[in-house]
């Protein structure tokens, strides 16, 4: 935890990789964390998915920080809130409103609808 200003320095200077083992990422702009190669939300789904029979065309995921990336980028509709971080944005297919205005529903209401 810092201010923003060096929490991003420290990541840009990391690149995604603390070692060959680690990686790094923001889940607020304010906090810089350190998970396992093979941790992410992305993996932890595809987990799920293996046990449940289900599949990434079937999903629409939502998020708001660098730590949603791999789990926007495997779902059938990634949708970014519309508080998300500008890279966050750029990634998901769709993006929607915040989610103190219930950026979720609005975008299962369009997407669902169409």
């Amino acid at each position: 935890v810092d201010y923003e200003e060096n929490i991003s320095k420290a990541n840009q200077s990391l690149n995604g990789q603390f070692n060959d083992h680690i990686s790094s990422t923001t889940s607020k702009p304010y906090f810089l964390e350190f998970m396992n190669n093979e941790v992410s939300k992305g993996k932890s789904l595809q987990k799920l998915f293996d046990k449940i029979e289900a599949d990434f065309s079937e999903v629409i995921a939502f998020g708001d920080s660098l730590n949603d990336s791999d789990m926007l980028e495997k779902a059938a509709i990634g949708v970014a809130m519309g508080n998300a971080n500008d890279a966050i944005k750029e990634l998901a297919d769709v993006v929607t409103d915040d989610h103190d205005n219930n950026g979720i529903v609005t975008a299962l209401e369009k997407l669902l609808k169409s």
